[in-house]
């Protein structure tokens, strides 16, 4: 039998490209609620990349496939942000725990107002420089804060992973 060349990619690089969009995508909409700042993300994408790089490897080389300079990227990018995203979705979805609550004085609120649209963003600075590495749990969109709220409290419960996830919000002035 004649063996004929392929022209189409092999599917390691579609699960690349998709990985890498719909997966950091994914990661960016699960974490934006969940208690974990943007340095301990990229690690997290980055073992599960160094973790599944050995048996990926394993696996191309068991079928002959010379494509020693694409398994990192592979790993790296395709397989590490689906992965962590299906578990941020995990640890959103499936509760841990009884819900709790955190209640902080807020100390400043600096507001933001783009040119030209009708959005602002409200960050809040709250007591003890509480949450001041997590600026997505301390951001605010179009919502309307005023001098009158000095306290905030925060409505948690934890994931399956242990990993706190943001529930409610309410501002209140005493």
């Amino acid at each position: 039998m004649e063996e004929r060349e392929s022209n189409s990619l092999h599917w390691s690089f579609t699960f690349l490209a998709v990985g890498a969009s719909f997966g950091s995508l994914g990661i960016a909409w699960f974490s934006f609620n969940t208690v974990i700042n943007h340095l301990q993300i990229v690690m997290f994408v980055a073992g599960i990349g160094a973790i599944s790089y050995f048996p990926f490897k394993k696996y191309f080389r068991k079928r002959n496939l010379e494509m020693r300079h694409i398994v990192p990227l592979f790993c790296l990018f395709g397989f590490g942000p689906v992965t962590a995203c299906l578990l941020f979705a995990l640890n959103n979805y499936v509760p841990y725990g009884e819900e709790f609550t955190e209640k902080y004085h807020i100390e400043r609120i600096l507001t933001i107002t783009a040119d030209g649209k009708h959005e602002k963003k409200n960050i809040i600075t709250l007591d003890k420089n509480a949450y001041n590495e997590y600026r997505s749990i301390r951001t605010f969109y179009d919502r309307n804060l005023t001098t009158e709220d000095k306290y905030v409290t925060f409505t948690f419960r934890r994931g399956i992973l242990g990993l706190k996830q943001l529930k409610h919000v309410n501002f209140s002035n005493n």
